[in-house]
């Protein structure tokens, strides 16, 4: 495709950053021929870049916008360390949005990623982070843009993460309903709309007949009412039945995991019939080679994402509309159990969702 610049534009070689090697400008008027978008360091509110054939980066935002253009896919220049990120297809849902003007909030054990910069907005007070802790990389799946590393998360655009600490260890939880309950009620105020929950609890301030639960039933409730989407994990202890909270809490998406390589759902992760779709157990970063890194925490992060990039997209009834494009996915069975859980396909999921928004 042939670009020609309006305006001056800036012009990097190796990688999408101003900071690259060999900084130089396009004059207004020179045209260039465009081999792919591709997303790097903002440059006057813009993060798209253009890849030529001669490998230079230009940055966007000093061409004329055209059909053409916006319809070229947005892709990474470099995602070494991001191995499921082709295989899930997020350029895909990039055409959709990068989660723009969506907040999103994260209940776990604090996030401290550098590159993530004021993007993240903690809420309570916590101990000192880790940049390999459990909350820290639930964030960096969801929406981390550290392209010079290889890093790009899902929802790369998101305007807010938004953390509240709870005391979550490895994705095992010493909390309570009321605790749970009153995080939700902190981000809710904040305005954020999705929120991961990367934890199974199994106390029994949770179980459903104890009052704090009702309460926090409740609140539930009340969020996704207001259009908010609430995510969590499933858990990795091989449980197969319900007794696993939040995820097991009405209106609250619920994730297992699958093998990527295969069409079985993982007998490492808990399950049990009316569980709401399965997702990737493996590492998204293949440099997190932690329990961290892997299991239905990781899936809800990266379900977690996808839904900041749409949810701007899919109206007003969003959980409704969410668990119908779920519901219409192919399975995968626990011939055991006799169960079938939807199997989260990005081509299938967004044409679900595009037959009915």
């Amino acid at each position: 495709m042939i670009l020609t610049a309006n305006d001056f534009v800036n012009v990097r070689l190796g990688r999408p950053s101003v900071n690259a090697e060999n900084p130089a400008f396009l004059s207004p008027g020179k045209t260039v021929k465009a081999r792919a978008r591709v997303i790097g360091d903002t440059v006057n509110h813009n993060s798209k870049w253009i890849l030529t054939e001669e490998n230079e980066f230009l940055s966007e935002e000093g061409f004329v916008k055209s059909r053409e253009l916006s319809n070229m896919p947005i892709s990474v220049a470099n995602t070494s360390n991001s191995p499921l990120f082709n295989a899930l297809k997020i350029p895909e849902l990039w055409k959709i949005s990068m989660g723009e003007d969506v907040k999103i909030g994260i209940i776990d054990n604090g996030v401290h990623i550098p590159s993530l910069g004021n993007i993240v907005k903690h809420m309570n007070d916590h101990p000192p982070l880790s940049d390999v802790g459990h909350g820290t990389t639930m964030a960096c799946i969801i929406g981390s843009l550290d392209e010079a590393n290889g890093k790009v998360g899902v929802a790369p655009k998101v305007s807010g993460i938004y953390s509240y600490f709870l005391n979550i260890q490895e994705g095992i939880c010493k909390i309570t309903a009321n605790d749970l309950l009153v995080a939700l009620d902190a981000l809710n105020q904040q305005g954020v709309k999705v929120i991961n929950m990367s934890f199974a609890c199994s106390e029994p301030t949770f179980m459903p007949t104890e009052p704090d639960a009702k309460k926090l039933q409740q609140k539930i409730n009340e969020l996704v009412k207001n259009g908010c989407l609430l995510i969590a994990s499933c858990g990795n202890e091989r449980v197969r039945t319900r007794d696993v909270f939040p995820a097991s809490y009405e209106n609250v998406i619920s994730v297992t995991g699958y093998i990527s390589s295969g069409n079985e759902l993982n007998r490492q992760s808990n399950y049990w019939p009316g569980t709401s779709v399965a997702l990737p157990v493996s590492n998204y970063y293949s440099d997190f080679q932690t329990k961290n890194s892997n299991g239905t925490s990781s899936a809800s992060a990266i379900l977690s994402g996808f839904l900041a990039c749409i949810y701007n997209h899919i109206g007003s009834e969003k959980h409704k509309i969410i668990m119908s494009a779920i519901s219409r996915l192919d399975g995968l069975t626990d011939k055991r159990l006799k169960i079938n859980i939807p199997r989260f396909n990005t081509d299938s999921f967004l044409h679900n969702l595009n037959t009915l928004i």
